[in-house]
């Protein structure tokens, strides 16, 4: 059972004082090295962030390294797991309950990819493009 956020407008920003060679070693699965200060935590996390746009759904799994104390920005790794979906959610405006059956796929991926351990910590937010804002709000 994924910690679920449901978050409506606005926009997701990964930002990040990562140089061109740290997102390089980001995108091969390593963690970059920002700073000689910041410990960080031995314990890969997990995040989820579901893109339900309108042509298409998709699944990011994010992996990433807490600095321990709080000091500094977790290193993130960059998504080696991503799945899409399709039809777009906004494909249901009439058929609101059908949506469902699209995103099943989409957390059953996610959860094949986070270990069982750490699904319980781990936050899933599903954010809605600008397809979404098509559809009316009462629905």
């Amino acid at each position: 059972i994924f910690a679920l956020q449901i978050l409506s407008g606005g926009s997701f920003m990964l930002s990040t004082p990562f140089s061109d060679s740290d997102w390089s070693e980001i995108q091969q699965g390593l963690p970059a090295d920002t700073s000689g200060e910041v410990e960080y935590s031995a314990e890969m996390q997990y995040g989820i962030v579901i893109d339900a746009g309108s042509s298409g759904s998709r699944v990011h799994i994010f992996r990433f390294f807490n600095p321990i104390g709080g000091k500094g920005l977790p290193k993130i790794q960059w998504p080696a797991e991503s799945k899409k979906q399709t039809p777009g959610l906004s494909s249901f405006a009439d058929n609101p309950q059908l949506a469902g059956d699209t995103m099943r796929p989409l957390l059953d991926f996610a959860a094949e990819n986070v270990p069982v351990d750490m699904q319980e910590r781990t936050p899933l937010f599903v954010m809605a493009t600008a397809g979404m804002r098509l559809v009316d709000a009462d629905v």
